[in-house]
């Protein structure tokens, strides 16, 4: 009976010592902001549960200082908040760079709502996350993204869509009741799908697909019931050999300076799509390569 309890104490020392502690949450007012505070390893983490201003134009703080301490902002609301939902002021959002998630309905119907920044951490949005965003025609994932919930756009106004290469999963019903015209996964792979999206919106909509890649995007729902689906080099690729690196950079460097003929590449090296080649298509590229997208 003593060797039985000597080891269960050892087992629940060790879960103690191993396992990450989880402190208890706090909920606190912070001027227009609620937020959740909780304590998770070493981070002081803030949830945002709800927002009681009227700004047109918002920019989120990175940081909470309460309790004695500095709280990162690394969730816009959860399962149970929806801090923006049916608010009807709110024109842009720009989201701090702690942020990964954006709950289901964290934005549902904000009807001003026409410009949201992500920041390079968000790797997950909620189901219905940006729904019924009327106002809402683009926006620019970052490449930190892997995760579109159910319905995550759909009812906006977005005409074109560029979803980033870690993209995984879109569960479904994505764009449903939107005006898409272009959808250009730079995935290699299709990502998951629980569920289809809207049959109109696919048949008004051009697939555009990492060249080389079209076959693996060929009969498989709901990608088979786009209008068309269409191969075109990542960006930054420039000269077409399924990758965007130092070679790419340097033909690049040698276009802006007038060494290469930028005719050759058939407006892959206009990477911003701007009609110019100039600093700023390098300086997406480098950032490209250095895995700042």
């Amino acid at each position: 009976m003593r060797q039985t309890l000597s080891l269960t104490y050892f087992l629940f020392l060790l879960l103690v010592l191993v396992v990450p502690t989880k402190a208890r949450a706090e909920i606190v007012t912070q001027g227009d902001f609620v937020i959740d505070c909780e304590v998770v390893g070493e981070n002081c983490q803030a949830t945002l549960l709800s927002y009681s201003g009227n700004a047109s134009h918002l920019v989120l703080p990175a940081t909470f200082q309460c309790l004695g301490r500095t709280w990162d902002l690394v969730r816009i609301g959860d399962q149970f908040a929806q801090p923006f939902i049916d608010n009807d002021t709110l024109e842009s959002v720009v989201l701090p760079e702690y942020v990964a998630e954006i709950a289901p309905a964290a934005f549902y119907n904000c009807a001003l709502l026409s410009s949201v920044t992500l920041n390079r951490r968000t790797s997950v949005i909620g189901d219905y996350a940006f729904a019924r965003c009327k106002s809402l025609k683009e926006i620019s994932f970052p490449y930190s993204l892997t995760y579109i919930g159910y319905a995550a756009f759909s009812a906006c106004s977005l005409d074109s869509v560029t979803v980033p290469p870690n993209v995984t999963t879109m569960v479904g019903h994505t764009f449903d009741g939107t005006p898409l015209k272009v959808l250009r996964m730079l995935t290699h792979t299709p990502p998951a799908c629980s569920f289809s999206m809207d049959e109109d919106v696919c048949s008004a909509c051009r697939l555009i697909v990492p060249l080389g890649f079209s076959e693996r995007w060929l009969g498989i729902d709901p990608w088979q019931k786009f209008a068309s689906i269409v191969e075109m080099a990542d960006p930054g690729d420039i000269n077409a050999d399924r990758s965007a690196d130092i070679t790419d950079l340097n033909i690049l460097i040698n276009v802006i300076l007038g060494q290469d003929n930028t005719d050759d590449y058939e407006g892959r090296d206009d990477i911003n799509q701007d009609q110019v080649v100039d600093i700023a298509d390098l300086n997406f590229l480098i950032n490209y390569i250095l895995g700042n997208y």
